[in-house]
């Protein structure tokens, strides 16, 4: 059993040198860290590749990220890892066929898109109004869980409370949030209005006032989305004394979101949990292997839930909770009200192998690696146009940290789609269309 444990452990070190060898090739590329296919490998690292990294250094956290199991469980984890990195890359690298070129009606479309010009004072209303639905949203959940600072003083119990039992609408109105703060940053650097040595401390003020709202109910990835595109637009701007910083920068956002995950367990966990519950992916692959060995496949896994989640609770009181895996693989969890599988959710790994064993684990694995590749073209076409890019950034980033963290198929679907819906309500009614001559004039945020 230790041997496998150790064959884990080596098999981390291994993939993760690996994904950093991509994510360096890439780098040179772009010289861009914030590149999307640098923040999609670099997720896998984080899930897969890390428990085991820092595993060795202590046996309580070696016992709790990587538990000692039955062969049959360890070894197909061991081979389920490989094959999804592996066929990651593969998806992203290797193209098949020469690379697909926009048409002359879709360059047009883009082009005319990116025309796109934006009336601040409209764009700064419609985005309050955005950001106000989200924070009924953060609200809603809140409430749920007894009030403001429930989830910090009620410890696991209230999170679950706020976020598993009223998860579903309000959670899709919160992801209203990083669009409505871009939305109004914009505006404010933009607007001649705003006397120039007011506009830096205005927009700060408004980024951490959105990251602080969306923390109290630790959605982190509303928070890694808003604070990579902003980076990420940063980063595009300002050359090479930004790229200097840059790495610093997320290095502070990677451990600040650790030690938000770990803040919401409370001092009611174990000091070991609070840690571990941000490196709990490959013991959770672990036990959805085990119970898939007993109770077969979910062929098709959680594609069901994507028609499921559409419809309202209240045209549909007895809707199935949690998704089609969750209820199959951890159905004695979701009869104690989803106490485990509200929670601790699947996983790009935990998902694949149980619509499929390890056939689907590969294809799951290439399709993320061309989703990388494809949306790295589609948000990278849109640098010219500001509050685009970081609008979309927000959104791809989010998508792809979402995936590897949860799967395809899952409630982020559905707040993503909401997220471009909010995009094109923007450009609807606060964009306006100006002249090719005036299109080379790119507007650049200064203070």
């Amino acid at each position: 059993m230790e041997q496998l444990q150790t064959l884990i452990v080596i098999e981390s070190y291994g993939l993760g040198l690996l994904l950093c060898l991509a994510v360096w090739h890439f780098y040179l590329k772009s010289k861009r860290l914030t590149d999307l296919r640098i923040v999609g490998l670099m997720s896998l690292f984080f899930f897969y590749c890390l428990p085991g990294i820092v595993a060795p250094f202590s046996p309580l956290i070696l016992r709790t990220v990587i538990p000692m199991d039955q062969i049959k469980v360890q070894l197909p984890t061991a081979i389920s890892m490989v094959l999804l990195i592996v066929s990651v890359l593969i998806g992203l690298l290797i193209r098949l066929g020469p690379p697909k070129r926009l048409t002359e009606k879709k360059k047009q479309k883009l082009d005319d898109e990116l025309a796109i010009r934006y009336r601040l004072g409209s764009l700064f209303f419609v985005s309050f109004l955005f950001f106000c639905v989200g924070f009924i949203g953060v609200y809603a959940e809140l409430h749920a869980a007894g009030g403001w600072f429930a989830v910090i003083q009620g410890g696991n119990s209230a999170y679950m409370e706020a976020r598993v039992k009223t998860a579903g609408f309000w959670a899709i109105l919160m992801c209203f949030v990083p669009i409505g703060t871009i939305g109004m940053m914009y505006s404010v650097a933009q607007s001649k209005s705003v006397p120039p040595q007011l506009r830096w401390p205005i927009i700060l003020t408004i980024l951490a006032g959105a990251v602080g709202l969306v923390s109290l109910v630790t959605t982190r990835n509303l928070t890694i989305m808003l604070l990579l595109s902003v980076l990420a637009f940063l980063e595009l701007r300002a050359g090479k004394l930004f790229r200097f910083v840059a790495p610093f920068m997320i290095g502070l956002m990677v451990l600040g979101a650790m030690g938000l995950a770990s803040f919401r367990y409370s001092s009611r966990r174990p000091g070991i949990d609070q840690i571990t519950g941000n490196l709990e992916q490959v013991k959770v692959s672990e036990e959805i292997i085990a119970k898939i060995d007993m109770r077969g496949y979910v062929w098709g896994g959680n594609i069901p839930d994507l028609f499921v989640v559409a419809v309202p609770r209240v045209f549909w009181p007895n809707k199935p909770s949690n998704s089609t895996i969750n209820r199959a693989v951890f159905n004695e969890w979701a009869r104690q009200g989803a106490r485990m599988a509200g929670v601790k959710v699947l996983g790009l790994l935990g998902e694949a192998y149980a619509s499929g064993g390890f056939f689907w684990v590969v294809l799951e694995g290439f399709i993320c690696g061309v989703m990388l590749r494809r949306l790295h073209l589609f948000w990278d076409r849109r640098h010219t146009n500001s509050f685009q890019f970081l609008a979309y950034g927000a959104v791809s980033i989010g998508y792809t940290y979402m995936v590897v963290k949860v799967g395809f198929v899952g409630p982020h679907d559905v707040t993503f789609l909401a997220m471009l819906f909010q995009i094109a309500v923007v450009n609807r009614f606060c964009g306006y269309q100006i002249t090719q001559e005036s299109l080379q004039s790119t507007p650049i945020i200064s203070g």
